[in-house]
């Protein structure tokens, strides 16, 4: 669970204005896939910003170790 602006930029599609390097590295060792947003209100104490729910799965191409 990520502060909503930066979830926002964690999945940042390129050309986008939030795109940079925290979306960068997030996406090329990760598939993020935001699931849904979390009101204030859902928490107490409240606090003063939205949340965002993202869930990351490992790349399987990342890495490829050959076996000898």
């Amino acid at each position: 669970m990520f502060q909503k602006e930066v979830a926002n930029r964690i999945i940042a599609k390129i050309n986008s204005k939030n795109y940079g390097r925290l979306s960068i590295i997030s996406n090329w060792k990760l598939n993020i896939k935001k699931e849904f947003d979390i009101n204030p209100k859902s928490f107490f104490p409240k606090p003063k910003v939205d949340s965002t729910l993202l869930s990351f799965v490992p790349r399987k191409d990342f890495f490829h170790i050959k076996k000898p």
